[in-house]
């Protein structure tokens, strides 16, 4: 599914929040394990594209109370 981040190292910000929201709606995902399998930075991961993610309700934090839990994951919302 993430293949083509991988081979391409410039994507259009929406491919890249799409192929997000896939991965978390698989299984929640921790910042490590998205970048690993985006081949992408978990700081700019983050900064670009989590946050934003997050403020338009298409993925969740797995413990909203506690932003910096250690096991902290991200996981995808479903549309209806």
């Amino acid at each position: 599914m993430a293949e083509l981040a991988r081979r391409k190292k410039r994507l259009a910000p929406a491919v890249m929040e799409e192929m997000i929201v896939r991965l978390c709606c698989e299984r929640p995902l921790r910042l490590k394990e998205l970048a690993t399998l985006l081949e992408r930075t978990p700081d700019g991961l983050r900064t670009n594209y989590l946050g934003k993610l997050v403020d338009e309700g298409k993925i969740r934090l797995k413990y909203p109370d506690q932003p910096n839990h250690p096991r902290q994951a991200y996981i995808g919302v479903k549309e209806r």
